[in-house]
């Protein structure tokens, strides 16, 4: 009996170590963890910040920027709320002005709605949070193919006013031709936009003393496998913690 007792012993140990160590050696990113922080630099340049301002007026276009707020915490497509004035068109002069202009009004509606006060040049930080820089520059960052599929940009105005922009999309550690989905899920967190310690105006062109970069952003992050492929799903499934994070002002990945 001892004996058996002790192969089985053995055995089980022998197994459990194994799929221990099956599950170190399937996770494939050498410089990504499932979570984190991530320290994302402000555009500097006047020219870099028109660039993150013309990305934003492009995504605002399409069904790719989801808005929720206090008052419908449901996520939806900004476009449709709209109308056609956040369709842009990039050929026609004066578009993309047009269209920043409509969504930094609709975001200063909606904070006042939640009993907040906008913040100075609230409408660059968002935009900066809009473009696929700070996607872009996380997964150059972390060794990850910058191959990612099916990405939704969330601008979330919290119920004190606080502002943040949700991030998600699929990733793989290595390119595949021809996917819509990938088998990790990324998801990035902005900072609170409207903070009063966000930067502002000057501060945030001249880089506060940093050269060529300005201040620096602190993204949470979160990646882990998902079978889904699609992100319309993630999303509808997420939607009650977003719901309850933009009631507390408490944000978890």
């Amino acid at each position: 009996l001892s004996v058996i007792v002790t192969s089985t012993y053995f055995i089980f140990r022998y197994y459990n170590g194994k799929n221990d160590a099956d599950i170190k050696s399937s996770w494939p990113f050498e410089k990504l963890e499932e979570s984190g922080c991530f320290n994302y630099t402000w555009a500097a340049k006047s020219t870099a910040i028109e660039e993150r301002k013309s990305d934003s007026c492009r995504l605002a276009g399409t069904s790719d920027l989801l808005v929720a707020t206090p008052g419908a915490p449901t996520p939806k497509v900004w476009k449709k709320l709209t109308g056609d004035v956040a369709k842009v068109d990039g050929e026609t002069e004066g578009r993309p002005t047009a269209t920043f202009q409509t969504l930094a009004a609709w975001l200063r509606l909606e904070i006042k709605r939640a009993g907040g006060d906008p913040t100075p040049m609230l409408s660059k930080r968002v935009a900066e949070f809009l473009s696929v820089t700070p996607a872009i520059s996380f997964v150059l960052a972390h060794g990850v193919p910058p191959q990612i599929l099916q990405a939704k940009y969330l601008l979330v105005v919290g119920k004190s006013g606080d502002v943040r922009v949700l991030w998600h999309g699929f990733i793989s550690d290595k390119v595949m031709p021809g996917a819509v989905a990938g088998p990790f899920l990324l998801r990035l967190l902005s900072p609170d936009l409207n903070s009063g310690s966000a930067p502002k105006g000057d501060e945030q062109k001249t880089g506060a003393g940093c050269g060529e970069s300005g201040p620096t952003a602190t993204i949470t992050y979160s990646v882990h496998r998902s079978v889904e492929t699609r992100m319309g799903t993630v999303l509808a499934e997420a939607a009650d913690g977003i719901r309850t994070s933009i009631d507390t002002g408490n944000w978890t990945l």
